[in-house]
C-alpha cells in the first residue's frame, strides 16, 4: 500500500487497511479529544448567548405581552441575535426566533433595526 500523511501528526504513515487516516490510536485519540473540546466550547458559548438573551428579555418584559426596542441598545446589554434554538415563520413571512417563552423578531424600520419581543 502506498504511504499516507496523518491526519493529526502529518507525519507519514503506511496503513494496515485502505481506510486509515491516522499513524496510531494516540493521534486519533488526540485528534478526538481536541475534536470534543473544541465542540464543548461551542456549546458553552451557545448556552451563555442563551442565558443573555434569556435575562434581557426577562428584564424587558417580565409578562405576556409585546416589546419593541432598537437593536443596538439591546445589543449594548450583551443580547447575542445568533442565540436562538427555534425558527417559526408567520402569515407575513417575518422569521421569529425562540429563546424559551420567548419569541423575537428584527425588522428594519425608518432605516433602523428593531427588534420585536413577544411573550404570549
Amino acid at each position: 500500500m502506498e504511504k499516507k500523511q496523518c491526519h493529526y501528526c502529518k507525519q507519514p504513515f503506511e496503513p494496515n487497511h485502505g481506510n486509515r487516516i491516522y499513524c496510531s490510536d494516540e493521534c486519533y485519540l488526540a485528534f478526538k479529544l481536541g475534536k470534543q473540546t473544541e465542540n464543548n466550547n461551542i456549546m458553552k458559548q451557545c448556552s451563555n448567548g442563551f442565558l443573555k438573551n434569556y435575562r434581557c428579555f426577562q428584564e424587558l418584559l417580565p409578562n405576556s405581552g409585546r416589546y419593541s426596542l432598537p437593536l443596538l441598545q439591546l445589543l449594548k446589554k450583551g443580547f447575542d441575535q445568533d442565540a436562538f434554538y427555534g425558527t417559526v415563520i408567520d402569515k407575513t413571512g417575518t422569521p421569529w426566533h425562540r429563546v424559551n417563552e420567548y419569541m423575537f423578531s428584527i425588522n428594519k424600520k425608518d432605516g433602523q433595526l428593531i427588534l420585536n419581543l413577544y411573550k404570549p
